[in-house]
C-alpha cells in the first residue's frame, strides 16, 4: 500500500472522518509537540531500589557487584561474583539495556573486577577467570556485542583496574606479575596485538588507573616503587619513565592505598582510598587532589561510631563525575569535607557531592557502603549498596511507565473491545503504541496521540457512538490497515531532559460496520510517563 507522512493536529472527530476517506499513514515526530509542551515542576530525587535491579548467587555464596560500566543509550553493565542479573542466569558479568537483563554469552567463570569500553565500542573486562564464553582467556577479555575472545595469552593474576590511552592502547592493572607471557609486574600495555610493560612495574598491587588531559597515564595503589623510584601509593606515567606525584600519601604503619582516581577535563586529579594525607598536606586524609604541581585539600573522609562518636575506619572506594563536572565520592564513611572550619565535617552516609565550593549529601545516603559506583549517560548516579541492590539517585516520576484510564466503547455481542498498550516511554528511544482486538471486519485502523488528556472524556454518543468517549485532546494520527486483528506504530522520542515526567496520551480508534450507528469504535485510554529506562 502506499504511503506518504505529514503532520496534522486533529480532533478524533475529523481522525475518523480522515479515516473514512484515507488510505495513507499520519506520521509525527514527537518533537513537532514540544514547543506547546508544560514541563513538570522540579523533582526531588533519592536513591530508588529499582524491582529487578539486583544480582543474586547460588546459596551459601556471597553476591557482589564490583564495577558499573555506563553505556551510551542509558543503560549499562554490571561486573562482580554472581549467577543471576534480576530474573536472567549471567555469569559474572550482564547487561541492563533499560528494559531486561542480558547475559554476555556464557560469562566469565570466577570474578570480574573491572570493566571499560573501547573506542570502537567493545567491551574489555578483567577480573580473575580462566575464560570467558568458553574461550579460554587469562584475566581479561574483549566483547565485541556478540562473542568473548582473549587479548593474546593474557596476564597471570588479577586485574584490577583498566585504562585507554589516547592512541587507543589498552593498560591493565592488578596483582599480575607477567602479561603475554613476560614479565610485566602489576601494569602492562595492551596494543592491539601484543603486551609489553611499563618500566620495571610497582612492588605491589596497582588498584587504580587515570588518564590526564595531556595524555599521561596516573597509576594508584599499594605500591611504595614504581619503574625503580621511590613513589608512595601513586606515580605518573609520560610513555617512558614513571615519575612520583610529590611526596605521594602518607601512610600509616601497615602501609595505605589508593583505591580510585578520577581526572577531570581541567587536568585536576582526584585520588581516594586509606591514606593519612597527601603530600603532608591538612586535611587530606583519605581523599586529595593533585593539581599538577601539588596537592591540595578538599576536606578529609572520616567515619565515626555513635554514640559516643568514636571514630573508625574511613575509606574512599569509587569516584565518578556529574555532566556539571560535580564529583561525586562513595566509600565507607560517615563525615567529609573535615577541615578546620568544618570541625569533622559534613555528615553523610557513604557518598557526597562536592561541587568545587562545598561538599552536600546525595539524599539519606547508601548504607551499610558503597561498593560500586558511576554516572550513566543520562547523568544519573548508579551504586552498589552492598546488599547486592543497585540503586539510582533519581526522581521517582522521572522513570518511564503508563497507565491506562477512562472506558472503551461497548463491544458487540461475542468480540472483544479495543485495546491498547505501548512499550514504555523513554526518553532517546523508540516507543510502539499498539492497537489490539480489532473484530475481523474493521476496515481500518489508527491511534491518536495527543499532550491533552480529556477527563472527564467527550461523551460521543451525539456523533452515533453511544457508550464511547474520546479521551485525549486534538495531535497527531498515525493510521492503518490492521493485520491479524492489530496494528502499531513505532516513533521516537527525543532524549531531551526537559520531557522527563511530561505526559503524551493515546487513543485507539477502528472503521467497525455495525459496531454502532457511526460504525466505529474507541478504546480506552492510555497515559504515557515519559521517563528514563
Amino acid at each position: 500500500m502506499p504511503s506518504r507522512s505529514a503532520t496534522r493536529s486533529l480532533s478524533l472527530q475529523s481522525a475518523l472522518a480522515l479515516l473514512r476517506r484515507s488510505t495513507w499513514s499520519l506520521v509525527a515526530p514527537l518533537g513537532v509537540f514540544a514547543l506547546s509542551l508544560a514541563l513538570p515542576a522540579q523533582c526531588q530525587p533519592e536513591w530508588l531500589g529499582l524491582p529487578g535491579f539486583e544480582v543474586t548467587t547460588s546459596p551459601g555464596s556471597s553476591p557482589e557487584v564490583a564495577c558499573i560500566l555506563p553505556l551510551s543509550n542509558g543503560g549499562l553493565m554490571v561486573g562482580g561474583t554472581f549467577s543471576k542479573a534480576g530474573e536472567v542466569a549471567a555469569r559474572n558479568i550482564a547487561m541492563f539495556d533499560g528494559f531486561q537483563w542480558s547475559a554476555l554469552g556464557s560469562g566469565c567463570p570466577g570474578s570480574v573486577k573491572t570493566m571499560i569500553s573501547m573506542p570502537g565500542g567493545d567491551i574489555v573486562a578483567g577480573g580473575t577467570f580462566s575464560s570467558a564464553g568458553g574461550i579460554p582467556a587469562a584475566n581479561i577479555a574483549r566483547w565485541n556485542g556478540s562473542a568473548w575472545s582473549p587479548l593474546g595469552v593474557g596476564v597471570g593474576g588479577e586485574v584490577a583496574a583498566l585504562a585507554v590511552m589516547p592512541n587507543g592502547d589498552l593498560v591493565a592493572a592488578g596483582s599480575f606479575t607477567t602479561a603475554g607471557g613476560g614479565p610485566a609486574n602489576r601494569i602492562a600495555r595492551w596494543d592491539g596485538s601484543n603486551w609489553s610493560p611499563l618500566g620495571t612495574g610497582a612492588n605491589s598491587t596497582v588498584m587504580a588507573l587515570a588518564v590526564l588531559p595531556n595524555g599521561n597515564l596516573v597509576a594508584g595503589g599499594r605500591f611504595n616503587q614504581i619503574g625503580g623510584i621511590t613513589a608512595s601509593c601513586i606515580a605518573t606515567w609520560n610513555g617512558s619513565v614513571w615519575a612520583a606525584l610529590g611526596t605521594g600519601m602518607q601512610v600509616g604503619f601497615f602501609g595505605g592505598t589508593i583505591r580510585a582516581l578520577a581526572a577531570s577535563p581541567s587536568g585536576l586529579l582526584y585520588a581516594g582510598g586509606e591514606f593519612l594525607g597527601a603530600g603532608n598536606v591538612p586535611f587530606t586524609g583519605n581523599l586529595g587532589c593533585w593539581g599538577g604541581s601539588s596537592w591540595s585539600s578538599i576536606g578529609s573522609v572520616r567515619a565515626f561510631q555513635p554514640p559516643f562518636m568514636v571514630e573508625t575506619t574511613a575509606y574512599v572506594t569509587q569516584i565518578a563525575f556529574r555532566a556539571n563536572g560535580d564529583l561525586v565520592v562513595g566509600g565507607t564513611f560517615t563525615h567529609i569535607g573535615s577541615n578546620a572550619v568544618t570541625g569533622i565535617g559534613i555528615a553523610n552516609q557513604n557518598i557526597a557531592r562536592w561541587d568545587g565550593t562545598s561538599w552536600s549529601g546525595l539524599g539519606a545516603g547508601i548504607s551499610p557502603s558503597v561498593r560500586a559506583l558511576a554516572v550513566t549517560s543520562d547523568d544519573v548516579p548508579v551504586v552498589e549498596n552492598q546488599s547486592h541492590l543497585l540503586e539510582r539517585f533519581d526522581c521517582p516520576e522521572n522513570y518511564a511507565r503508563w497507565t491506562w484510564f477512562g472506558q472503551t466503547c461497548p463491544a458487540a455481542p461475542g468480540l472483544p473491545s479495543i485495546g491498547i498498550d505501548s512499550s514504555r516511554p523513554a526518553i532517546g528511544h523508540d516507543v510502539t503504541l499498539t492497537a489490539s482486538q480489532f473484530p475481523v471486519n474493521c476496515t481500518f485502523g489508527g491511534i491518536l496521540v495527543s499532550w491533552t488528556r480529556l477527563s472527564p472524556g467527550i461523551d460521543l454518543t451525539s456523533v452515533g457512538m453511544p457508550g464511547c468517549y474520546q479521551h485525549v485532546g486534538p495531535g497527531a494520527y498515525f493510521t492503518f490497515v490492521p493485520v491479524a486483528q492489530s496494528g502499531s506504530h513505532t516513533f521516537p522520542i527525543p532524549l531531551m531532559p526537559a520531557l522527563l515526567g511530561a505526559h503524551i496520551h493515546a487513543q485507539a480508534i477502528g472503521l467497525i460496520p455495525g459496531a454502532n450507528p457511526t460504525g466505529a469504535s474507541t478504546s480506552i485510554g492510555i497515559d504515557l510517563a515519559m521517563g528514563r529506562l
